[in-house]
């Protein structure tokens, strides 16, 4: 047989094999899909204390080939008991990127991941009781060795947040924090001990109540930091960074770790800009008709 033979029915069989390879990419998630939710569903609520449901879901390689895309919509998790009536999350669209040959592998290798429209209500009660707190206790997790190699077995490059609602509500802290509007990104290797998070964040709306003093009422905010994050030591420092709450503009420097249970820190913080009028801008809008007319000068500093 002839060079030019040989290489023809190689050529035939790789794109044979591309053919499977993709008729099957569309074939199984249509053929199996209901027993695959049907597993799925079944192993995540018996490995919490919640309800999980969603509704319609894709699994795909052809939107991000070679790459494995999963989307899922209407995610909705359900707390119980002491949390009844409250549901943790519910989000309009999950939507993850994952390498294809990490499936395979010991660590999962999510490149993007972005929830779209997610309403998360985080609630502690006076005892410190989180419904956050839903994941069931490991029985196996005394007797298994301990991991010498990294604490991660599933790695993230990049993630999002899509017109989110989040409400935090503690009791325990007597605090209570809502942001509307809520756009997030963020971007960092997670499959490295040692790497830079670089995030920015938007609120239309946001709200803090601290021991029943309202502090902030419906200011728009954005926060743009970069961290260094030390993840064998829980440690994460402050880089570039500032944060914009209506005109008012702060800097932090400094570090924040956790390597207990206990929160360590060294944190500073001061204003960027100190015109007197950017204190006038967390003036809520129903009080602001009050100060018409009056003329207000000079410089304004604080820090930390």
């Amino acid at each position: 047989m002839t060079m030019a033979k040989w290489t023809k029915r190689i050529l035939l069989s790789l794109v044979a094999l591309v053919v499977l390879i993709l008729a099957a990419a569309i074939l199984i998630p249509i053929l199996f899909k209901d027993k695959i939710e049907a597993a799925v569903k079944k192993e995540v609520n018996n490995s919490i204390n919640a309800v999980v449901d969603w509704g319609d879901w894709d699994i795909t390689i052809l939107k991000s080939f070679p790459d494995l895309t999963v989307e899922i919509e209407n995610v909705k998790v359900s707390n119980v008991a002491p949390f009844e009536g409250i549901d943790l999350a519910r989000i309009a669209q999950l939507t993850a990127t994952v390498d294809i040959k990490s499936v395979f592998g010991d660590k999962i290798d999510i490149k993007r991941i972005g929830l779209v429209r997610p309403y998360i209500h985080v609630k502690v009660l006076e005892d410190g009781r989180a419904n956050y707190d839903i994941a069931k206790p490991d029985s196996t997790m005394e007797t298994t060795p301990a991991d010498t190699g990294s604490a991660f077995n599933i790695g993230l490059r990049e993630y999002w947040i899509e017109d989110g609602t989040l409400i935090y509500d503690d009791a325990s802290l007597t605090y209570f924090m809502d942001l509307y509007g809520l756009d997030h990104k963020g971007s960092g290797d997670f499959t490295q001990d040692l790497f830079v998070l670089s995030t920015t964040t938007h609120a239309d709306t946001a709200n803090v109540v601290f021991d029943g003093i309202k502090y902030l009422k419906n200011v728009k905010a954005d926060i743009k930091a970069d961290l260094d994050m030390d993840m064998p030591n829980m440690k994460f420092t402050f880089k570039d960074n500032e944060a914009t709450i209506n005109q008012l503009t702060l800097g932090l420097d400094g570090w924040l770790a956790m390597p207990t249970d206990d929160m360590d820190m060294d944190l500073k913080w001061n204003t960027k800009k100190t015109d007197f009028g950017t204190l006038l801008s967390l003036v809520p809008a129903e009080f602001a008709a009050d100060l018409t007319g009056v003329q207000m000068s000079g410089k304004a500093g604080f820090s930390g």
